[in-house]
């Protein structure tokens, strides 16, 4: 549970914040970049909360694209999130593998352990 995740300190309740490290600057980058590609089951949603049913599913920007590459390690982080190089990724026509299309763009995530509950609270507040 989300009080599982939480330290007390002081009598309050603290967030454990998780384990990273930020990727390396490109002066320093050796050209090989982990990353995480989601390619099963994969969709893009998007939340109306004027709707009687505020998720709903949308195409990927770019159309041929049928998944996701995502840096594992966060290029930037705020007081509350970490930022990662996010691209959407389309089959080759020829042989399995896999190539970015469109432009780079920006996924964001918690820099604390959350449950899911709380991931959905935080778009359907504030996004």
């Amino acid at each position: 549970t989300r009080n599982d995740l939480l330290s007390k300190k002081d009598g309050k309740q603290q967030k454990t914040e998780k384990s990273y490290t930020m990727r390396k600057k490109k002066s320093e980058d050796d050209g090989l970049v982990p990353f995480r590609r989601e390619i099963n089951g994969v969709s893009r949603w998007l939340y109306d909360q004027n709707k009687k049913y505020p998720w709903r599913e949308v195409g990927f920007i770019n159309r041929d694209s049928s998944g996701f590459d995502i840096e594992q390690d966060p290029f930037g982080k705020g007081a509350e999130r970490l930022a990662y190089m996010f691209y959407e990724i389309k089959q080759k026509i020829k042989g399995p593998a896999w190539e970015q299309v469109g432009k780079v763009m920006v996924a964001k995530e918690s820099r604390y352990i959350e449950d899911e509950e709380s991931k959905e609270k935080f778009h359907t507040d504030f996004c």
